[in-house]
């Protein structure tokens, strides 16, 4: 029997409680199973209610210590008050159960039925797709492993969207950029909150986001996010990450594209 491509890890809390309620630690979340990811070849996560499926390209034994690492960064960063269970772990034997598992993993909502994570910040799909910078790597850990799996299939997931044809509404840019820096807010000043306001202020002199709208005002850019008109100024006459702007652009557009779909709906 030929060894396994990848293994399918499940997390969950011996209560089954539900593990990351807020935006915030839905953020926390992410930052702990993306930063530990990073060395065991993760593919897909999606954090849905009361528990984490992950998929990771290694052994057994490494998905064991991948589960283990993760639940005790949990416990920390969100201070949960109970222990996880036993980590379960399953073998991926063949590339169409690969395929296949990515896909559940990013259909966990759909499954349960909620609607707890509408814009996936506990899974790694905006970094497949450039809208956030943290797990940037799992893109080329899906280009190794699934190549075949291309943006359009990936975008399927939030529905039957054109991000293309989305007008950004200056209302989302704080809630874009927090959420392409992995941040919940844009408060204080952090590293990644300083770099996610700079992102922003570039993004919106982007000539395609407005798509033939006039440019915000500097004033109204420095009341959405939360700074004076001269931090707006300081920000944009700074060199400004280029996949930082691309992620807090197609933030801002996946809010507007998401929004006009429901209204397709409700309309």
């Amino acid at each position: 029997m030929s060894a396994p491509l990848a293994h399918h890890i499940m997390l969950g809390l011996v209560d089954r409680r539900v593990i990351a309620p807020t935006v915030a630690a839905r953020c926390g979340l992410a930052r702990s199973v993306l930063t530990i990811g990073r060395e065991y070849s993760l593919l897909a996560f999606r954090g849905s209610d009361t528990h984490v499926h992950v998929e990771s390209a290694c052994s057994e034994a490494d998905a064991f210590e991948y589960a283990r690492r993760t639940e005790v960064s949990l416990q920390h960063r969100l201070g949960l008050p109970v222990a996880f269970e036993r980590a379960r772990v399953k073998p991926v034997l063949d590339q169409q159960h690969l395929g296949n598992l990515l896909h559940y993993c990013f259909r966990q909502e759909e499954h349960h039925g909620i609607d707890q994570d509408p814009f996936h910040t506990a899974s790694n799909l905006p970094d497949l797709l450039g809208m956030r910078l943290l797990g940037r790597y799992t893109r080329d850990n899906l280009r190794r492993w699934l190549p075949r799996i291309d943006d359009r299939e990936l975008l399927s997931h939030w529905g039957d969207l054109d991000l293309n044809g989305a007008v950004a509404n200056i209302a989302d840019l704080a809630t874009a950029a927090a959420a392409a820096y992995g941040v919940p807010v844009l408060r204080g000043n952090t590293s990644a909150v300083v770099q996610a306001r700079r992102a922003a202020v570039h993004a919106m002199w982007t000539p395609r986001v407005a798509s033939g709208r006039e440019r915000p005002a500097t004033r109204v850019i420095a009341e959405q996010l939360g700074i004076g008109p001269r931090a707006v100024r300081k920000l944009r006459n700074q060199p400004a990450c280029e996949r930082g702007v691309r992620a807090v652009t197609l933030q801002l557009r996946l809010r507007a594209a998401m929004r006009n779909g429901q209204r397709a709906r409700t309309g």
